[in-house]
């Protein structure tokens, strides 16, 4: 709704609105991110809303239209920070471009006032816990992002919304080179300075979705206005919808994954095998998101069996652990309607609420490797292993230690105490 509405504020009629909204709906990877319940999103929502105020601030010369864009860019932001980059990159390309003169405006002013406000609580979190943006950005940086590469990165934008591909380009085309295009420019420079920044970078794909938005705005507009013949109008939208139906299994889980792996073998090296590529920068049987699907509920239905197989007086003396917050998030959910404790982790949000000593003297472990674990206690017992090739975590165990070793608290206490220390301020 969001870019037909951009897309009719620009001057575009019905033809404009349906090619720029059918880039959007038929977008594998727009597909892909919307099956899923993550930020990513929601980024994108509020980034087309925070740019629909800035259209209607220049097409209007109002600069109040300001104030709509700090409260969107404020919300959006404790939503997800990489949404500041590419507020970073609209306001350079304004500066860039005749209409700098609106930020030289008190509105502007409040408008950054206004988010601040907002997100104010959540930089004084960070402030308090030693800002665990920057470690959670280097383990980013250390252990994903490192296997990012150009070529890659380059040509997933190009096949990322690959049936609109030939509608945000001509935006793009028009933006940069058409005289009467020349007052939405702004939009052009931010999706280049955008993509400059992530580059340098080196971030994700599809950390740059959110930038294509507004182009299919400017592409359904360019087409319909330089486009006149009603057979390339029509050849045009079904191409789009033939290209994008063998890409539909990439972007929605629609076939099962057995299924899906045959698919992907014989369609996937037509497309450079870009949807089966993980973080890990190696080409996979299917894509990452949909292995990130399933497993899950075999693990937590595990650990809650091994834990109410307990007797009561054990119960009182274990805890449920996952390595990361994928296990122990998955504990969680399987445990929501039983009077289990709350697993443990030392992953992400989990650290903060880990105990501050090793009470217990039985753990359920989620874990694919022993080794540490036999220092640690005397008997280890696998309550079961998971067996699912399409898992990410294909093999892993869930284990029964008790009857720990002196030196479990040792090196409990320390892992708690490097955590507090890197996360807690002193006072």
């Amino acid at each position: 709704m969001l870019i037909g509405l951009i897309t009719k504020r620009m001057g575009g009629k019905v033809f404009a609105i349906v090619l720029a909204s059918l880039s959007y709906i038929l977008s594998m990877a727009f597909l892909r991110v919307n099956t899923l319940f993550q930020p990513v999103t929601f980024e994108q929502f509020f980034w087309i809303l925070a740019i629909y105020f800035i259209v209607r601030l220049i097409t209007d010369n109002n600069p109040k239209e300001w104030l709509w864009f700090g409260l969107v860019m404020g919300i959006a932001i404790l939503n997800k920070y990489l949404i500041g980059l590419y507020a970073v990159c609209l306001v350079l390309a304004l500066l860039m471009l005749p209409q700098r003169k609106l930020l030289f405006s008190k509105y502007f002013l409040i408008c950054l006032g206004i988010g601040l406000v907002i997100i104010f609580p959540n930089l004084v979190w960070q402030y308090n816990h030693n800002f665990p943006i920057v470690s959670h950005m280097g383990e980013l940086n250390r252990n994903q992002l490192v296997n990012v590469k150009l070529s890659e990165f380059l040509l997933i934008q190009l096949g990322m919304n690959s049936p609109g591909v030939i509608v945000w380009v001509s935006g793009l085309i028009g933006l940069l080179f058409v005289k009467q295009m020349r007052p939405l420019r702004y939009l052009g420079l931010t999706y280049i300075l955008g993509i400059l920044a992530l580059i340098l970078l080196r971030g994700k794909g599809y950390y740059s979705l959110g930038l294509y938005l507004p182009l299919f705005a400017i592409g359904g507009l360019y087409i319909e206005t330089y486009w006149k013949s009603k057979a390339w109008r029509y050849g045009l939208v079904a191409f789009m919808i033939l290209l994008a139906l063998p890409m539909i299994p990439y972007g929605i889980p629609v076939l099962p994954f057995p299924q899906l792996e045959q698919y992907a073998k014989v369609t996937g090296p037509y497309i450079g095998n870009l949807p089966l590529i993980w973080e890990d920068g190696k080409v996979h049987p299917i894509p990452q998101d949909f292995a990130d699907m399933t497993g899950w509920d075999e693990v937590g239905n595990l650990a809650v069996k091994g834990y109410l197989s307990l007797d009561e007086d054990t119960k009182k003396h274990c805890i449920l652990f996952g390595d990361n917050y994928g296990q122990a998030g998955s504990i969680l959910y399987a445990a929501r309607n039983l009077n289990i404790p709350e697993p443990v982790s030392f992953s992400d949000n989990f650290r903060f609420w880990a105990p501050d000593s090793a009470w217990f003297t039985v753990l359920i472990k989620v874990d694919d490797n022993i080794d540490d674990e036999k220092k640690l206690f005397h008997r280890i017992d696998t309550i079961g292993t998971i067996h699912n090739k399409y898992f990410r975590e294909n093999g892993c165990s869930v284990l029964l230690m008790s009857e720990p070793t002196e030196a479990l608290k040792k090196v409990y206490n320390e892992e708690i105490s490097y955590r507090k220390k890197k996360y807690y301020r002193k006072k």
